[in-house]
């Protein structure tokens, strides 16, 4: 499928992260914290920071955006919220944030602490999202990746399984009570894992593998059934760490997105496998920290803190289809909510209107596919795309 030429949204040299709430754009450079409307206008500079520290936008919300604060590593940190007047908040004094996720509800996110040893001791927090005390969820270590649903927050463990908290909805009172979780992938012995991930429903999409030898693969695990490839070497390996994007998959309609710094490309590939994986957007500039907003893609293009860095933009492709648009959660930073409102939303997302199943892919798709091989056999066309019609 062609698509159109991505367009600049607005400078923001030495760009480090980007998120949104729906409505607006945040981002963080090597020291302040800026904040536009989606097409650029009304860009302002909301907090300034001392050289040397290092600011990260995480999560965004109602006009507020949510920062990580790092003074000096590990030996302080802060947790913040800044509104669009400018007014700081400290949320979590000496929480040292690596994730964070918003719903109508709460504002989850992932502390990391150090360890006698030198060792990296995630636990995972929450607190009303209109202000309150927050909690530890016991018992439970987030490493990276947390997708945070209306009725339930996703999470990374030390073994590289993504299992599922219930969240109780409530507001405010008790913080809430960790349901029994559900593994959902485990690592495999050659030290091989899950890098990040998006949620849709209770199937989980990932990245997985190794960033030195195999690269990552993307794959489906269902809710029920065997886990599927969807696309090889989605991420190539690279030895010196370069090349791994920051930000998560994002799930829109039926298909998946993420980005290939190195490669400078944004690539997508069908849920269901059956479409072979394609560029979205190329010749991009260390491309990532992907959103969805509506039905445009978002990222920092130079994300390597240059001062050619900006915000782009790309418009997805005209679909044909009569479903009714939906939200689902999405990942710049952290997924986020499915709320249906994109003010209230860090990133809410349409899935529709959807595609007719025939225009997801020219030749290999949901309709097609069965048809051809009710009439030529199964290894007529197979899943991976490769057609060999007699």
């Amino acid at each position: 499928m062609k698509f159109a030429a991505p367009s600049k949204v607005l400078d923001v040299p030495h760009a480090s992260s980007l998120v949104s709430d729906g409505a607006n754009l945040w981002w963080t450079t090597s020291n302040l914290v800026g904040t536009a409307r989606l097409d650029g206008s009304g860009a302002k500079i909301l907090a300034t920071f001392p050289a040397g520290d290092s600011w990260r936008v995480v999560a965004a919300h109602q006009n507020d955006v949510f920062v990580a604060a790092s003074r000096g590593g590990f030996d302080e940190c802060s947790f913040l919220m800044i509104g669009m007047n400018g007014t700081r908040t400290e949320l979590a004094p000496k929480h040292c944030v690596e994730r964070a996720a918003t719903n109508s509800h709460y504002l989850t996110w992932v502390r990391v602490q150090i360890g006698e040893f030198g060792d990296r001791i995630p636990s995972l927090w929450v607190a009303p999202i209109a202000g309150g005390k927050p909690h530890v969820l016991p018992g439970i270590n987030a490493f990276g990746s947390i997708v945070l649903q209306e009725g339930a927050l996703w999470y990374r463990g030390k073994m590289s399984e993504i299992s599922s908290v219930e969240m109780n909805g409530q507001p405010t009172g008790d913080p809430p009570s960790r349901a029994p979780t559900s593994n959902v992938r485990a690592a495999s012995p050659n030290g091989s894992g899950i890098h990040s991930f998006a949620v849709d429903g209770n199937d989980v999409y990932a990245l997985y593998g190794d960033p030195n030898f195999a690269g990552y693969d993307l794959i489906l695990v269902p809710a029920r059934g065997e886990s599927k490839l969807l696309a090889k070497t989605a991420i190539p390996a690279n030895m010196n760490g370069h090349g791994i994007p920051a930000g998560d998959p994002l799930i829109v309609g039926q298909y998946v997105y993420w980005t290939l710094p190195d490669q400078g490309l944004v690539r997508r590939a069908s849920t269901t496998g059956e479409c072979p994986a394609e560029d979205v957007a190329t010749q991009q500039l260390n491309p990532d920290h992907l959103l969805v907003l509506g039905q445009e893609l978002f990222w920092i293009n130079g994300s390597n803190g240059d001062a050619t860095d900006a915000i782009m933009k790309l418009p997805l492709p005209a679909v044909v289809g009569t479903a009714s648009p939906t939200r689902l959660p999405s990942r710049a930073l952290g997924s986020l909510d499915g709320d249906t409102s994109p003010k209230t939303s860090p990133a809410a997302v349409s899935r529709g209107p959807f595609p007719t199943i025939a225009a997801m892919c020219a030749t290999n798709d949901r309709v097609v596919v069965p048809l051809l091989r009710a009439k030529f056999g199964e290894d007529a066309f197979p899943d991976n795309g490769d057609v060999s019609v007699p």
